[in-house]
């Protein structure tokens, strides 16, 4: 089985990027990069920009190049093209319950701890490279729980 995750911040160019390569790299590390595909998107995206060059830096630190990859705006294909949509806080859950089809199948969800507690990520966008460090430790838990939920799911 196939999973499709979207991951959804607020411009596309902090945190969503970063959970997109440290999923990238952990599926990749995990040997099954094949069964699982994704995408980063923002619900306020400016459409090809580059990430911040404190979450290209900082991914690196976690084993992912995030470099290559460009913002773009969450659309409503998104709720046929993926099965699981990773919200980054409660801001970006709420809006996307409120625009997702009736008809969509899929899961809208933050990410989770081991224990099962909701993860925020915070948005570090302008701040020193502390947050940008926090909000990566976040992703990495986060992406973490959401690949060992989907290689249990697949079993």
């Amino acid at each position: 089985m196939t999973h499709s995750v979207l991951f959804v911040c607020t411009g596309n160019i902090c945190r969503s990027p970063t959970a997109e390569g440290l999923f990238a790299a952990y599926s990749q590390e995990a040997g099954c990069e094949q069964r699982w595909r994704c995408d980063s998107a923002g619900i306020y995206a400016q459409a090809g920009l580059a990430p911040q060059a404190q979450s290209i830096e900082v991914a690196a630190t976690y084993g992912a190049d995030i470099s290559q990859l460009r913002s773009r705006a969450v659309c409503g294909e998104d709720f046929s093209n993926f099965d699981r949509i990773i919200a980054l806080d409660c801001g970006h859950l709420d809006y996307l319950s409120a625009v997702a089809p009736a008809s969509y199948l899929g899961q809208i969800t933050l990410f989770e701890s081991p224990l099962g507690n909701r993860i925020e990520v915070d948005d570090p966008y302008g701040l020193p490279n502390k947050a940008y460090e926090r909000a990566a430790a976040d992703i990495a838990a986060g992406v973490r729980c959401l690949l060992e939920q989907l290689q249990t799911e697949s079993r």
